[in-house]
């Protein structure tokens, strides 16, 4: 049984994680996103279920809530999903 592995995560891995998040309605400031940024380096490898807990909110870094996205009609799955 695995008990569990320490992961290092990049500021841009932490910004991606961050705007995944965002897109969902979820409004987290980089640390808040570092378990999603985790979870995404070793999502092919892992079995099981998953907890990412978020334990802060965008209030501390305003800037993640600056981005607008454009309402568009007809989407493509490329228009949905550029970073996949």
């Amino acid at each position: 049984m695995n008990a569990g592995a320490a992961l290092l995560v990049t500021d841009e891995e932490l910004r991606l994680a961050q705007r995944y998040l965002a897109r969902r309605g979820l409004w987290q400031e980089l640390s808040g996103a570092a378990g999603v940024a985790g979870y995404r380096q070793v999502r092919r490898d892992f079995d099981g279920p998953v907890v990412c807990i978020a334990t802060s909110s965008g209030f501390k870094d305003v800037g993640v809530g600056a981005e607008r996205f454009p309402v568009l009609e007809n989407p493509t799955l490329d228009d949905l999903a550029p970073d996949a």
